[in-house]
Parts: C-alpha cells; sequence; structure tokens
C-alpha cells in the first residue's frame, strides 16, 4: 500500500558497493539527458526523512546511462545512450540537476565523480565552456528497487492506454481517506483491460483491447500519482507498454511495472477492494439527448461562473424534439443567473436535472468524439455521458437537487389558492 517503504530498502539488496561506485565519467546529448531527468524525477519526493530519495541514481555502464528516482513507493528508471569512459554510479540531488542541465546550452554535458578526502561525493560537470560541481550523496546508500520478470503479463498499445488514463484518472480521489477511490482499477480479463476510477459523485470506466491478452483474469489499484505519472510518460509515444504484477510466494500482486521503451515505471498497488462498478453504472434510460460536446462544454465554462457561488450547482432542462433542446442554467442569490440554450435531439421524456459542473465539464474534456450522449432515468438517478458512436467509455455522473422552474412554482402557487378558494 502507499505510504510504506520497500522490505529490502536498505538491505541486503544494494548493489554496486566498492570502488566502481565512486567512478563515473560519461557523455550524454545535453537535451537527451534533460528530458529524461525531467521524466524520472516526478518520483523524487518534495521532503523526505531520507536525504538520498531527494537524489537522481546515475549509473553508468556499457554504453548507457541509467538514471532512476523513487519514494519508495514509485520509481522511475530511464536509460539514455552515452559514451561511457569509466563506469559507475553517482547519486546527485536530482532537481537540481535537472534545471542545470536545461539551462545550459552546449550539445553534450560530460559527467565524472570524485570522492575528497572528507568522504563526501562530487559530481563535476562541464558543458561547452561552462563547469559546475555538485554535491550528492553515497551511491551504496541508494535503496534497491527491485527488478523484477521481464517477460510481461500484458502488453497494450501506448496512445490507447495514454487516452484512457486521461479518460478516468479524473474520477479517482485526491486524498485516501477511502484508500480503495485512490487510485485506478487495472482490471485484466482475455483480451481486454478495464479501467475504472471513482470518488464520491462520479464514475469513469474506460474498455480497451490487450495487444497481447492475459493469460489468467487479475485486477490491481494503482495510486492516482503513479497513473499520473505514467500517463505523462506515454505522450507522443507509439511503442507498445507492457505490463507485469510484482508477486508474493502466494501470488497475491504487491506491484505493477509498466515499460515502454527506454523507461521503467514500477509502483506499489494500493491494498483495498475496488467497488463493484458494474453495479454503480443504469442499465436503463427514461430519456436521451445527442449533443455536440464541443456546444455543451462552452455553455458549462460560462455556467460554471455562476454555479460556482451556489455549490457548483448547474441545472439542464431537457425537452424532447428533433430539434429539441437543452437549456444549461445556474443561479446564484448573491451574483444573479445564467442560461444557455442548446440545440439537439432528445428522445423520450422532458427532464430537468442538477449536476455539479466540475464533473460535467472532466466528462466532457474526457470524450474524444464531436457528439456525445446523455443517458438519463430520472432527476434523482445518475446521468450517464458517452461518445456517441463508441461503446467502450461512460462518465457516470451523480445528480444535485435543483429547484423546480419558477413558472412550475408559481403554477403549483396558483393551484393552491384556487383550492383554499
Amino acid at each position: 500500500m502507499a505510504g510504506q517503504a520497500h522490505p529490502d530498502a536498505r538491505g541486503d539488496g544494494r548493489e554496486g558497493r566498492g570502488e566502481r561506485s565512486r567512478r563515473l565519467k560519461v557523455s550524454v546529448d545535453r537535451k537527451v539527458l534533460a528530458s529524461v531527468l525531467s521524466a524520472v524525477s516526478r518520483a523524487a519526493p518534495l521532503r523526505s526523512a531520507l536525504p538520498v530519495l531527494s537524489c537522481v541514481l546515475l549509473d553508468a555502464e556499457g554504453s548507457r546511462l541509467r538514471c532512476q528516482c523513487t519514494d519508495l513507493d514509485l520509481s522511475l528508471t530511464q536509460e539514455v545512450a552515452a559514451e561511457v569512459g569509466k563506469p559507475g554510479r553517482a547519486c546527485v540531488p536530482a532537481k537540481l540537476l535537472g534545471e542545470l542541465v536545461h539551462s545550459l546550452a552546449g550539445d553534450r554535458v560530460e559527467l565524472a565523480t570524485a570522492t575528497t578526502k572528507g568522504g563526501s561525493h562530487s559530481l563535476a560537470l562541464r558543458c561547452a565552456s561552462h563547469r559546475s560541481s555538485l554535491q550528492g550523496s553515497d551511491p551504496d546508500d541508494w535503496p534497491a528497487v527491485p527488478e523484477g520478470p521481464e517477460t510481461p503479463d500484458v502488453t497494450v498499445g501506448a496512445a490507447d492506454l495514454h487516452q484512457a488514463l486521461a479518460q478516468v484518472v479524473c474520477a479517482a480521489a485526491d486524498d485516501d481517506s477511502r484508500p480503495a477511490l485512490a487510485g485506478v482499477l487495472f482490471e485484466a480479463d482475455g483480451a481486454l483491460l478495464h479501467l475504472a476510477a471513482a470518488a464520491g459523485y462520479r464514475l469513469a470506466v474506460r474498455h480497451l483491447a490487450l495487444a497481447t491478452p492475459a493469460a489468467s483474469a487479475w485486477s490491481a489499484i494503482v495510486p492516482k500519482r503513479s497513473v499520473v505519472a505514467l500517463a505523462r510518460i506515454l505522450v507522443d509515444q507509439e511503442q507498445g507498454v507492457g505490463l507485469r504484477l510484482d508477486r508474493t510466494k502466494e501470488g497475491d500482486p504487491t506491484g505493477v511495472v509498466f515499460a515502454v521503451g527506454a523507461c521503467t515505471l514500477r509502483t506499489r498497488l494500493i491494498k483495498a477492494r475496488f467497488p463493484d462498478y458494474r453495479q454503480v453504472v443504469p442499465t436503463g434510460r427514461e430519456t436521451r439527448a445527442s449533443f455536440d460536446v464541443a456546444a455543451l462544454a462552452r455553455a458549462a465554462r460560462t455556467t460554471s461562473l455562476y454555479a460556482r457561488a451556489s455549490s457548483n450547482i448547474m441545472c439542464l432542462d431537457l425537452t424532447p424534439g428533433e430539434p429539441g433542446q437543452m437549456v444549461v442554467s445556474a443561479r446564484a442569490s448573491d451574483v444573479g443567473e445564467t442560461s444557455d440554450t442548446i440545440g439537439c435531439s432528445v428522445e423520450g421524456k422532458p427532464i430537468r436535472i442538477g449536476f455539479d459542473v466540475r464533473y460535467v465539464a472532466d466528462a466532457l474534456a474526457a470524450i474524444p468524439t464531436a457528439a456525445a450522449f446523455l443517458d438519463l432515468s430520472s432527476p434523482s438517478r445518475p446521468g450517464v455521458f458517452c461518445p456517441a458512436g463508441a461503446e467502450d467509455y461512460v462518465h457516470v455522473v451523480m445528480p444535485m437537487r435543483v429547484e423546480e422552474k419558477p413558472a412550475a412554482k408559481a403554477e403549483e402557487k396558483a393551484k393552491k389558492q384556487e383550492t383554499v378558494a
């Protein structure tokens, strides 16, 4: 579970002890190194009781330089081609080295380590006419990150996984008061990978095809922070992503490894039971609206200016017809009121329902198609947003209580007066 250190974090698993750890001389393309340091440093904690964790481990051997950062729950490792003069390891502040390399103007960066008489560890950096030195930590103090098996359990396209992660991660909780909801469920079943995230008033589910099917069904909850880091790695990637589980001797999953190209992300899993999301997704509907995603997103942005002063409540009034209409509105007693009418196709019964405008905005941003559907059954039941022409993604949003239309109120009041008379 997140927050627990690796059991072998400072144990006998450490490697590279001795003189090799202190001798490193390597030359690397500056732009490539800057990109790699920017990627892996996302795993380095801002503050830690172990100073070494704020560092990046540089390990040069053969014709490559391996860069690694970890906070003991999440680790990021990436290799880069390099000219290795002397194999060895160094451990220096990740943020400082990354910013320094990024700020330079030369084509290549030369790195070399030295251990002073006082026992401190220093890294010398050269780039064109620039010279710098960084004080670091003993690389022998670096926590061991298990390597694990090389063969992935399943593989999936990088572009497909990147899109799927972006569609569901917004629905995961930002706090760990309910651990199962503080991450994204990965569920492999045959040739499909199911992703789900839920928190309070919403649920997002995406199904995608696996390039290499799962030999057996499995599920795991990946922490939200790790999912966000993975999504950033997958930007503009074209190759496949390998997923493999770390397991105990009894076969229980403890972690998951994502391998894409020269980059590897390893994360611990959340040990909790994810709710049965299939029971949450409504199966029937009384009303379906087919609308333009950009038009509703634009109306939601305008409405949010008023809704934020009234518990973020946005009201939707759907009138059936071809064309039908959707009136998007919000009212705040201290601000005023706003409404926007969107032409759309509405099948079924007229309905008035309220949603949190922030959740609707997130749902619309995750829909990749120009047109989408909103399925409703009643003002007190969840609404389901899904892309038109696709059945692999749904975003369920719970309703919020809204006032009746002013005209309806006036009509009801008139009826009561007639009854009294």
